[in-house]
């Protein structure tokens, strides 16, 4: 019924993994489970009111306690992984979301939709908006995002040959990851090292390594 693996997600405190699966086509439903690595077992099937839909991002918080998702109905719901329950959801982008992330004391959501906006919500005010981004020019695109390990920036994709840095207060760009000659798609940030990974439809992925503070401007 949902051949498609979207998204996977270990837990960082349990034997067991989240795996989102689609269907082969444009309709946009979907199923997400829990598998026990020891067994190789489904233990759970999530519940996705008001319908089933495909979720297309999902990160677990620190200690596995939390998982947050991201749905092509542009909800985000976040499930007690003690109980395998959802716990929280709310209506985010016009369009489907595209990421999640958990900010680094957990106490926000940072979200991406195909929609062109960055979100970051409260955890303490649901549905409260503490940020928002419009990035016009990522509209219709599959937006990834990675924070730093301050949770002050964070890299996006992009529809061009490079990954952007922004500061997470302002919509305006601090520095640009390049060296592609492809849209990049998919990012990773390595803050100990001060490392960003970038990966294009140039079929390359750059590891670069940030010679000065990300807060020095372009």
């Amino acid at each position: 019924e949902f051949p498609r693996i979207v998204d996977l997600a270990f837990s960082p405190s349990d034997s067991v993994f989240v795996c989102s699966a689609g269907t082969l086509t444009s309709e946009n439903s979907g199923k997400l489970t829990s598998w026990n690595l020891r067994t190789c077992t489904v233990e759970t099937n999530f519940v996705l009111d008001p319908v089933p839909t495909q979720i297309n991002t999902l990160r677990y918080n620190h200690n596995g306690n939390m998982l947050v998702t991201g749905g092509s109905d542009g909800m985000i719901r976040i499930f007690d992984m003690i109980t395998c329950s959802p716990i929280m959801g709310w209506p985010a982008h016009d369009s489907e979301v595209t990421c999640v992330r958990f900010s680094c004391d957990e106490t926000t959501i940072i979200s991406a939709g195909a929609d062109g906006k960055i979100v970051e919500w409260s955890l303490h005010n649901i549905r409260k908006i503490l940020r928002s981004f419009d990035l016009h020019e990522y509209k219709s695109e599959r937006v990834e995002i990675a924070l730093d390990e301050e949770g002050q920036h964070f890299l996006v994709t992009s529809p061009f040959n490079q990954g952007v840095i922004y500061q997470l207060q302002s919509s305006v760009p601090i520095q640009t990851i390049g060296g592609h000659s492809g849209p990049v798609k998919t990012v990773d940030w390595q803050a100990s090292m001060n490392m960003c990974l970038t990966g294009s439809t140039d079929h390359s992925v750059r590891v670069t390594r940030l010679i000065r503070k990300v807060s020095e401007p372009l």
